[in-house]
């Protein structure tokens, strides 16, 4: 029978496992070699592609863009603070629970959000889904612009840890809960709209 210590070495290597699995799959989805998603979004339009024009393809990362904001918001923010649990807050319920980086890994997302629509990683620029936007409706382009600040800075008003948060300041959570999602009616109703797409199934749904 194992103590506690060697309980959490298995643990430690279990998932350390885990996220080489992860990490190897994420690679070969986007690798030249493997399936090639990149290669896929590029060919769009082209005969035996998967996205049969450019705007098919805008459209599926838009929606993209969607799901992940309406995750945050129901799953990182509304089950913790109890909005879509029963009312009562359930701290058990945030992500990363044991590290307590549940804030941090919100910004993450967000960073990456913002990132695709700008079309910016680190010191590299490319084409974004805001050149889209711009040349279709630069109002809601910088509504779009607008609400990304505002929800990014209505998370970092949280304190960590969040499960503490969503018990001792649940007025902050419900607001970046409500910033959360004046972000995803932005994305679903006018970038969506600005882009003639739309809304397709979350596969997080479970519907």
């Amino acid at each position: 029978e194992l103590d506690e210590s060697g309980q959490r070495c298995n643990y430690t290597t279990a998932l350390a496992q885990d996220i080489l699995v992860n990490a190897e799959a994420m690679v070969r989805a986007w690798s030249p070699d493997g399936d090639d998603y990149l290669g896929d979004l590029l060919a769009s339009g082209e005969p035996g592609a998967p996205f049969m024009s450019i705007r098919d393809a805008a459209n599926e990362i838009v929606n993209r863009m969607l799901f992940l904001t309406e995750n945050i918001m129901r799953g990182k923010l509304g089950q913790p603070l109890g909005l879509e649990s029963g009312g009562e807050p359930r701290p058990e319920l945030v992500e990363s629970r044991y590290s307590d980086n549940s804030i941090e890994d919100i910004l993450s997302n967000l960073e990456g959000l913002e990132n695709l629509y700008l079309g910016q990683f680190e010191e590299r620029e490319g084409i974004g889904v805001q050149l889209w936007v711009r040349w279709h409706s630069p109002e809601v382009d910088r509504e779009m612009l607008r609400t990304l600040t505002e929800t990014r800075w209505a998370v970092e008003e949280v304190p960590e840890p969040l499960r503490g948060s969503v018990v001792n300041s649940p007025d902050l959570v419900q607001a970046a809960y409500d910033q959360m999602r004046e972000l995803r009616n932005t994305i679903g109703v006018d970038v969506i709209n600005a882009l003639a797409g739309s809304v397709t199934f979350n596969d997080t749904d479970g519907d």
